[in-house]
């Protein structure tokens, strides 16, 4: 018997059941999208989608290409699934090509960019405008436990009261249950146990609701600290909304390219250059040494250290060389 998209699509997110829900609210907006888009083509099976329907889906894409490859490996997986569980006997997504990827190269902090951020805390207005003591300790607290652990903006934001002991911050726990700690300067834990904490468990998140709708939160407060910091900001045309609707006029605003996650590359780029072993850094942020030396490795001072020193090695040996140079 056929199998409607729409059950096949429940069947895949019970599935992935035991997933995070960060991961299941991924798979189920992309697989809503796909279904809206079907139904357009008055298909409502399995059975009816073709490679050129997900082709047209795909088309119509945009946003940033991380998001694109992520999505297409989500669908990609789904009617995976669905051949695996006999809905179908091949998969329609089998030979799409994959995306490029094409994105830049995050940057680190400068120092002085990192000055004028801490700097410019006690100034951060919540969203509402206000500014005062509970919103700047609170900011500095979050901005510094990513600075000297180099956690994601959504480990942050879900860190725990027993995830800190004296001067160490657990940042990850492995899948053998080991813990990973990161030491941190004392100020550090001062500002932690001086900021508000949201609840009795977590410093910067009550616990209810969504762990992304939190950090995403965050992300925007980090954004008007940025800003409020002149850091790598640039000029915009926005509409305005009133309402809830856009209107036709527009307004200039400043927004900042910086993000985030550039605390994390910050804390890499130092480690690299004071000479820490990319092993020693994989380990702290729970990264294979594939994706640290992929992205990380033109700070590594000692590698390039070592590749100069085989240059002179072959010059010195070389006659063409030694001739040309004297």
């Amino acid at each position: 018997p056929q199998v409607s998209l729409e059950a096949a699509i429940e069947s895949f997110i019970a599935y992935k059941a035991r997933r995070t829900p960060d991961v299941q609210r991924k798979a189920r907006l992309i697989l809503s999208r796909l279904k809206e888009f079907l139904a357009i083509r008055t298909k409502f099976t399995i059975i009816d989608i073709t490679f050129s329907d997900l082709v047209a889906f795909r088309a119509a894409w945009v946003g940033a290409l991380t998001t694109q490859r992520r999505n297409q490996e989500i669908m990609k997986g789904f009617f995976r699934f669905c051949m695996k569980s006999d809905f179908i006997a091949k998969t329609p997504a089998a030979d799409l090509d994959a995306i490029p990827e094409q994105r830049p190269k995050t940057e680190p902090f400068t120092r002085e960019e990192m000055e004028r951020i801490f700097a410019s805390v006690a100034r951060l207005a919540d969203e509402y405008g206000r500014r005062g003591q509970p919103i700047a300790d609170q900011t500095k607290a979050f901005i510094l436990v990513m600075r000297y652990t180099g956690m994601s903006i959504g480990d942050t934001a879900k860190l725990e009261k027993g995830d800190v002991q004296e001067r160490r911050i657990r940042t990850y726990r492995k899948k053998t249950g080991e813990d990973v700690f990161g030491m941190v300067p004392p100020f550090v834990i001062e500002a932690l146990n001086a900021a508000p904490h949201d609840s009795e468990r977590f410093y910067f998140w009550t616990g209810s609701g969504k762990l992304h709708t939190r950090a995403s939160k965050w992300g925007s407060r980090l954004q008007r600290l940025f800003v409020e910091a002149d850091v790598r900001t640039v000029e915009v045309e926005r509409r305005r909304r009133t309402g809830g609707k856009l209107k036709a006029s527009s307004e200039i605003v400043k927004v900042s390219r910086a993000t985030p996650h550039m605390f994390r590359h910050t804390l890499v780029r130092d480690l690299l250059e004071c000479g820490t072993p990319m092993e020693e850094i994989a380990e702290l942020l729970g990264n294979s040494m594939k994706m640290v030396e992929k992205y990380y490795s033109k700070w590594d001072v000692r590698r390039q250290a070592r590749l100069e020193q085989r240059l002179e090695g072959i010059w010195a040996n070389d006659p063409l060389t030694m001739t040309l140079a004297s």
